[in-house]
């Protein structure tokens, strides 16, 4: 492999623009012949991209085309040069509302995924759409390709498929989340069997953590005698790849919905609930009054745990007053007719083992907000 010196690095990248990195660590640097130049730090990186290049090359898959490799011994890292493709970025066409191309790159992971190729860095910015039409790849340094191209197993594509839907969650929930899996299962060709399986691996490494979290929660709060809601997550139609979010139902009406027929009075009873939440080390982060429900037994229900963490111990002042303040700022309008000081007074006579002087300062908490 060729070394050069700062002056014919300093050569090579004159009148280039960086697009990538700094003046002290340059990463990516676009030539005015339209070439590639990239700055690897690491021999190890190095490998990886040359023997993905000859890989994908094997089985027809567009991507980089490794021109001239250097040794640049002055900043201790290497330099590649290879062409660039003419086109634009999937993120690019998307942000114009072209829906077709997110087919292509449904029908592209399948083929991937087919011939064992699992990209772990799979982004919209990574993948180009040609002035022909095909799409090709041009960050390779992090994928990964099975010993004789062995398809994927169901539960990496699904992990794949899920990593890549995160990441960019708004723009393909836009522009059709369920057509999207409905022409990468297509691609693939999958069974019925196969189909389902596929949906249950991608809604849990979509929701597991969600999930999870809730019912921790769920049973947290069991242990004190409150009861909640924890939803399921399920596939709707399988031939369009629908995923549900679906609720037990509750018998009962909405704090919401009582303030809005002047049952002003449910609000004493939310106060002493969350007096008795806080002396049981509940912090909760959103109140929303849709999510708190007033069943028939006279009983609150929470629907949504998730952003909730329970504690130990009773909550200390601060956290209280802090949680306190949420819960007014977030639900104000719904205080205009019962009163804010008349919610912390419900609240301080039910908090047990507070002193007065904090009670006061929870009392002048309410003239505040």
């Amino acid at each position: 492999m060729k070394q050069l010196t700062r002056n014919q690095v300093d050569e090579l990248c004159r009148s280039a623009q960086l697009l990538k990195g700094t003046a002290e660590t340059p990463g990516v640097f676009l030539t005015a012949d339209n070439q590639i130049i990239k700055f690897i730090y690491k021999a190890r990186a190095l490998r990886r991209i040359r023997n993905n290049a000859a890989k994908l090359a094997k089985i027809d898959i567009p991507s980089l085309i490794i021109k001239s490799e250097f040794h640049y011994p002055a900043m201790s890292c290497y330099i590649i040069v290879y062409d660039a493709f003419s086109g634009d970025t999937i993120e690019d066409i998307i942000q114009t509302g072209n829906s077709q191309v997110l087919q292509k790159l449904a029908a592209l992971l399948a083929r991937l995924h087919k011939r064992g190729i699992y990209f772990a860095d799979l982004n919209l910015h990574n993948i180009i759409q040609q002035e022909n039409g095909e799409l090709a790849l041009i960050d390779i340094e992090s994928i990964i390709i099975l010993p004789g191209y062995l398809p994927l197993t169901l539960s990496k594509r699904a992990l794949n498929c899920s990593r890549l839907i995160k990441k960019n969650l708004r723009s393909i929930r836009q522009l059709g989340l369920a057509k999207f899996l409905q022409t990468y299962v297509e691609a693939n060709a999958f069974s019925r069997r196969q189909q389902l399986q596929f949906c249950r691996l991608l809604i849990k490494h979509l929701y597991h953590k969600y999930i999870k979290i809730m019912e921790r929660n769920r049973d947290k709060l069991a242990k004190l005698d409150i009861p909640c809601i924890v939803p399921e997550l399920q596939i709707g139609d399988l031939n369009s790849c629908q995923i549900d979010i679906l609720f037990q139902r509750i018998e009962g009406t909405p704090i919401w919905e009582l303030i809005q027929q002047g049952d002003t009075e449910v609000l004493a009873k939310l106060a002493k609930f969350v007096a008795y939440l806080h002396q049981h080390g509940v912090y909760n982060r959103c109140w929303s009054f849709g999510g708190i429900v007033l069943q028939q037994n006279r009983k609150l229900v929470f629907v949504d745990v998730r952003r909730m963490k329970i504690y130990k111990r009773p909550l200390g002042f601060r956290k209280r007053a802090k949680n306190l303040r949420q819960l007014i700022e977030q639900e104000k309008d719904a205080f205009r007719n019962f009163g804010i000081e008349r919610f912390v007074e419900f609240y301080c006579a039910e908090s047990k083992k507070m002193g007065i002087r904090k009670i006061k300062k929870l009392k002048a908490l309410s003239g505040r907000c």
